[in-house]
Formats: structure tokens, sequence, C-alpha cells
């Protein structure tokens, strides 16, 4: 296609909070339903991400060795599957799950409360236009908390 290219604007993750992911395929809308992560510890990352970023157990069950499922107040559902015996979990560079707050002292009071907890997470700084801090969570993947 040619025509002029438009410089693109970064997104404003606030008026994006309460949209859904939906894409236009045909005249259909299409919805995220869900999104799977390969953890280390199956439990221990429900429970996590129970605590700091108040996703609940799908259905009301309680997590099992093997896999779980959460969800946000949106429906969108994120299924926790264990790692094959033997291997271990490796996401590529700069693969992260991010969790959008509505205010910087809500990423503050979050940074706070992981490091009371014992968690090693930097201090939040400003980038890409955002109010941020990236850390390990516990099963193996990088979590993002910014505004």
């Amino acid at each position: 296609m040619g025509g002029t290219c438009k410089k693109l604007r970064p997104l404003d993750p606030i008026a994006n909070l309460n949209r859904v992911v939906t894409s236009d395929r045909g005249g259909r809308r299409v919805k995220l339903n869900h999104l799977n992560l390969t953890v280390s510890n199956v439990p221990e990352s429900h429970h996590f991400l129970e605590k700091y970023f108040g996703l609940k157990s799908y259905g009301g069950t309680e997590p099992r060795e093997a896999m779980s499922f959460l969800s946000d107040d949106n429906g969108m559902v994120l299924a926790l599957f264990r790692v094959a015996k033997g291997a271990e979990v490796k996401y590529p560079a700069g693969f992260h799950v991010g969790f959008i707050q509505e205010s910087e002292e809500r990423v503050n009071e979050i940074n706070q409360r992981l490091r009371e907890d014992g968690y090693e997470v930097p201090k939040p700084a400003r980038l890409h236009g955002s109010w941020t801090f990236y850390f390990n969570a516990p099963g193996g993947f990088m979590v993002e908390v910014l505004r």
C-alpha cells in the first residue's frame, strides 16, 4: 500500500484501561480470551498474582501443581502451566506481563509492598513515558508495573 506514513504516538495506557482487546477481522470482532504462561511453580505464581495484582482463581478453583487459571475483572483468563520436568522457564529478552495502575502512587505502593515482603525490585523510574518498574516474578517471568 502506498501513501504517507503517519508518525506513531505512544498509546495512552490509562485511556485503554477499560477497553476489551478486539480486532475486526472481515466484519467479525475477535476478543482476546486467554493467555498462557509457563512457570516453574504453578501454586506460587498463582498466589503471587492474586496477592499483588488482584487476579482471582477462575471458577473459584484452587491451583494445582501442573496448572491453574486466573481471571481479571474484564474476563480475561490467565492460564499457568508448569514447565516440563527437567526444563527451565525461558522467555525471550523483553518478554513481560504488564499491570497498569491508576496512579503513580499505586505503582509506588505495590513497589513498597513487594520490598517489604522480601522481593528484590528496583525503585520505580520514568521510562518510555511511564512511571514503572520491572522485576522477575516467582515462576520465572518478568513483570512490569506501570502508570
